[in-house]
C-alpha cells in the first residue's frame, strides 16, 4: 500500500519521469532536502545535491493533482 523511494538529482533517471510514474499509481508526497556536495578538489560544479524521498500511497484510481512537495529544512 505504501512505497518509499530515495533518490537524488545525480541519478540517471530524470526527476520528472519518476514523478510521472509514481503519480500514475497513487498519491505522492515528495520530501526534498539540499546537501552540500563533497568535493575533494576545487571544480566549477554544482555545489549542492538534492535528496528526494518519494512517499507513494497506492490507489486503484489516482486523482489528478495528487503530488505534494515538502522542502525539509534543518
Amino acid at each position: 500500500k505504501h512505497i518509499l523511494l530515495s533518490y537524488n538529482n545525480e541519478g540517471i533517471i530524470e526527476f520528472d519521469k519518476i514523478k510521472e510514474l509514481l503519480s500514475s499509481l497513487g498519491n505522492v508526497i515528495l520530501y526534498k532536502k539540499v546537501y552540500k556536495k563533497f568535493k575533494s578538489i576545487d571544480k566549477q560544479e554544482n555545489e549542492n545535491v538534492y535528496e528526494y524521498l518519494f512517499h507513494l500511497e497506492k490507489k486503484s484510481k489516482p486523482k489528478k493533482n495528487n503530488f505534494k512537495e515538502i522542502l525539509v529544512e534543518e
